[in-house]
Parts: structure tokens; sequence; C-alpha cells
């Protein structure tokens, strides 16, 4: 995905999608290389995960990526129709393969979800299943239609098959692995992962991607983690594996890190906040997206429409050194009418 489309699916088509832009200019390195703060160091026994209280807790420490979407929360927008087809256009494919999955749509059904892709450590960009994924859903589950899927989907030389690990159940084959470890829960992963997952699950993992403090500046930069959207991503990493598709001539190749939230109860709110490996890159950054907000001003639909404003003042980019901020706040009336434009901007640029 091109700068430009990434910041036109971001901020008018999908407040449940994340700005996966970016990535370092200088050496990448696998995830388990780059340097995090220390997590606190828990004490006494260890105690089972809470299985319907935050999900970033049942999370593994040191993802790639993350996202966490209260789904029920955004489900009560008034723009949600309209804002899950626009995703639906944007991401179709990465949709399909989560609903091919799972066996269901998370995002018409869900309460919550959250998504963690872990790099191999090691790997390259010549490594074979080189991103390891995990996602837990919160939802009226129902198990046999989620195996049935996946048994489907399975090859036929690499059969879905009961396992246990302890006390842990839970059905994989080499690519895939599904457990029900609540009525209403599943946590799809990939195997690799399977010993973190229940160390997650019975507590003897100390931390999380709670306590994983990367990010903590640039979240501060945008007033903390909150909405129904947050979404955060080590870029350096994922590009070391190409899990990000862009240019070199991309601007947004320059950030490093980068964090987003997002809500859409009535108005919308963006706030997004990245890290460049220079300071020259997060300028170039703050200049691309003025330049599309320029570009878009000088538009007749959007003149037509009314949303002089909203690309005025309600879109902004700024930068501190290394670390810059873009924001994007639309009222009601103006949400409207934005999924108005992406639908005309769209037809004519077909």
């Amino acid at each position: 995905m091109t700068f430009r489309a990434a910041l036109a699916a971001v901020a008018f088509a999908s407040a449940t999608s994340c700005a996966t832009t970016g990535v370092s200019t200088t050496g990448a390195l696998p995830v388990a290389a780059h340097a995090t703060a220390a997590a606190p160091v828990a004490t006494g026994p260890a105690i089972p995960a809470d299985l319907h209280g935050e999900p970033l807790a049942l999370l593994p420490t040191g993802p790639a990526m993350w996202a966490r979407v209260d789904v029920a929360r955004a489900r009560t927008s008034g723009h949600w129709p309209t804002l899950i087809a626009l995703l639906h256009r944007e991401a179709s494919t990465e949709l399909r393969d989560m609903e091919r999955d799972l066996g269901f749509d998370p995002l018409a059904t869900a309460e919550m979800l959250a998504l963690g892709l872990y790099v191999a450590p090691g790997a390259t960009v010549s490594t074979e299943h080189a991103v390891w994924p995990l996602i837990y859903v919160r939802a009226r589950v129902d198990r046999a239609a989620i195996l049935a899927a996946a048994r489907t989907n399975a090859r036929t030389d690499d059969p879905l098959t009961e396992r246990s690990s302890g006390a842990f159940r839970y059905v994989s084959n080499r690519q895939r692995a599904y457990a029900f470890p609540a009525d209403d829960v599943v946590l799809m992963f990939d195997p690799a992962l399977l010993h973190r997952v229940m160390a997650q699950l019975d507590g003897t993992a100390r931390s999380s991607v709670v306590t994983d403090a990367r990010f903590e500046r640039l979240w501060h930069e945008i007033g903390g983690a909150q909405g129904a959207v947050r979404v955060a991503a080590d870029l350096a990493s994922m590009r070391a594996t190409r899990a990000v598709s862009e240019t070199a001539q991309d601007p947004s190749a320059a950030l490093t890190q980068a964090v987003a939230w997002g809500d859409v109860p009535g108005e919308l709110n963006l706030r997004i906040a990245g890290l460049s490996g220079t300071d020259e890159g997060a300028a170039r950054v703050v200049s691309a997206v003025d330049e599309v907000r320029h570009d878009l001003l000088g538009r007749w639909e959007i003149r037509l429409l009314g949303l002089g404003r909203l690309f005025q003042q309600g879109v902004t980019a700024v930068h501190e050194g290394r670390v810059l901020r873009v924001q994007v706040h639309a009222d009601d009336s103006e949400v409207r009418r934005v999924t108005t434009i992406v639908n005309i901007l769209r037809a004519v640029s077909l």
C-alpha cells in the first residue's frame, strides 16, 4: 500500500484500521534484537489470565505489530455500516483471509478482537513463515463451525489434529492452531507460539503487550492508548520480512515505529504518532501529509461538499525532531460527507 493510499484508507475509510506506514531507513533487525524496556517482574504464585479482561494481556510481549479493536463499541457508531463497507473494500484480501481461517466474520459478530504479529527470531525476507500471527476473538463462538472451516482449508497432507499439552487442549496442524479457553473466546495462532500462548493463559508469563514499553513515548505523544481501535507497530522489524508494502520513494519509509488510535462514535478522532530514523525523515512525512491535504483542498468535490474546514483545520501534521504527530478530527456531518467523497474519489480514479 502506498503512502497516499494508506493515508486515505486510514483517515477516511477505516477508523477500525491502523496506519501501517513506514520503516527505518537504517538497517532493520529482527524484533528480538530491538532494545525494549524491562517489564515489571511479578512475584508470588501464577494467576491464570482473565479471558474476558484486557485482551492485550493475553498477547505475549514483543510483537512486531499489535492491534486491539473494541468491536462492540465501534459497532454502536451510526457510521459503522459505511465505515465497515469501506474497510472491506480497502482491505478485502486481509479480511477474507481472516474470515476464512476463523470460519466467521469477526467484525460482524465479535465483541473484542486483538491481533499480534511476531517475527521469527533471525527471520529475513527469504524466511518462510517469518511472521507468526496470534488472534484473540471474543464472540458467540461456534467451535464446530470454526473447526469445520479450518479442516476445509487444511491441506490433505497436513490435517488438523486434537492435541493437548498438560491441561491445555488445542487443535492444530503445521500451519495453524486453535484453542477455545472459554465458551466465547477463540485463539488462533501459529503453532510456533504454543508455549508462549500457554504461558500467557496460565499466568506463568509475567509480561505481555500491556507491559511492553517500546511504544510508551509515542503513546504519550497522542494522549495515551485509548479509543475503540488501537494499533502499534515496530515497522523496522516488519520491513525486515517485507510484512509491510512500500517503495523506497514512499515518505513513510523513514519511520521505524508508529502507533495510532481511533474512535468514531459520532465525530471522528484519529491520532497517529511515528518515530523516524532522522529529523529529515519525519519532516518528509509531514510534508507528504500536507501535500495530500492541500491537494484535496483544491478538488471541486471537497468544495462542493463543504469540507474546507476539515482539511484546513481538522487534519494537522507536525514533527519535533524525529517524532511526528498526525491528527484528524471531523464532526458528525463531516464524517458523513467524507464517506461520500471517498466513494466519489474512488469512482473518479477507476
